[in-house]
């Protein structure tokens, strides 16, 4: 894999005129919605309206029109980005490595992770294949799930229908060739429960995952101890992978990207998940696209994942069963 400083190289070298056309064309966008934002809230300061009312409206105004104008960009734009930046990044850190917005991890991929037991919306986009150091079949990609919730009537009529979002962030999976003889459930501390959704030990017998009862057990890392929950059907094999410089690893990354990853091993498969607010593999809202520091920001993002995958092979592959 190269340096950081010989990838931005290639890509400023580039012909990315197309894509600095776009951007422009995007920024100007943004000063005339701008422009007609600070319009309106003249028009709207100017009424006769109480203070008090006019100030609330103003202040949300303004706050709806940043994170709008924060998250808007052109999808000719977003495409050209992905084509001309990511997928330079990309194709760096292994030569098998490409980018594909188009291609969607599959629903039934994604749920046997065991992330979650059920959804009624699943979309998927912005994929990375490849054989993870050239070897492993790799799969990374966006996704999103939702839940529906319906309000009836006495005469059971629906009367409303809304979708409340599960998951929105980034999965991998990762099929490395050494058969672990366990599995371990690596979920993140919510407020009122443990986990989204970590299967019983009734389900898991259904699933012939294992005929052993799985336990939760206490791992060498006090502030990890404090994010997650660890399940497993292995003590000393889950002890052996989550060693404590990766458990370390961890909970740096969730400091410093304020993420928190979760993880899933199945025998010869390995998947991970990060619930990332914002929209990866997107252009700044106003930095130029081949600004250092911004090809930067996402190069050492998605080193910091890769990371994580690679201790875990690692350890995996240290272990004599």
């Amino acid at each position: 894999m190269r340096n950081f400083n010989d990838i931005y190289y290639k890509i400023k070298s580039s012909d990315c005129s197309d894509l600095l056309k776009m951007y422009k064309k995007d920024m100007l966008l943004k000063i005339f919605f701008t422009v007609l934002f600070i319009g309106f809230i003249l028009l709207i300061y100017n009424l006769e309206i109480e203070l008090v009312y006019k100030n609330l409206f103003l202040m949300s105004s303004i706050i709806l029109f940043i994170i709008l104008i924060r998250n808007f960009h052109l999808r000719s734009y977003s495409n050209l980005y992905k084509k001309y930046v990511i997928s330079k990044i990309i194709e760096n850190f292994d030569e098998s490595f490409r980018f594909n917005p188009q291609y969607s991890i599959s629903p039934s991929t994604y749920l046997d992770g065991d992330f979650e037991q059920h959804f009624d919306r699943y979309h998927s986009e912005d994929c990375i294949l490849g054989k993870f150091n050239k070897t492993f079949p790799f799969e990374m990609g966006e996704i999103k799930t939702e839940v529906k919730y319906e309000d009836y009537d006495i005469e059971h009529h629906t009367l409303d229908r809304s979708y409340h979002t599960l998951f929105d962030g980034l999965f991998i999976k990762i099929k490395q060739d050494k058969v672990i003889p366990c599995t371990i459930y690596i979920r993140k501390k919510l407020l009122f429960s443990k986990s989204l959704f970590v299967p019983s030990n009734k389900t898991l017998n259904k699933k012939n995952i294992a005929n052993t009862l799985f336990e939760e057990i206490d791992m060498d890392d006090s502030d990890f101890e404090k994010l997650y929950f660890v399940k497993t059907d292995n003590r000393i094999l889950t002890m052996q992978i989550f060693t404590s410089s990766l458990l370390r690893y961890i909970v740096d990354f969730k400091t410093k990207y304020k993420i928190i990853p979760e993880i899933t091993i199945k025998k010869e498969k390995i998947y991970l998940r990060f619930s990332i607010n914002t929209t990866l593999f997107e252009p700044h809202p106003l930095k130029s696209p081949l600004s250092y520091s911004e090809v930067q920001r996402q190069y050492i993002f998605i080193n910091s994942i890769m990371q994580i995958c690679k201790d875990l092979i690692k350890n995996i592959n240290e272990i004599e069963l």
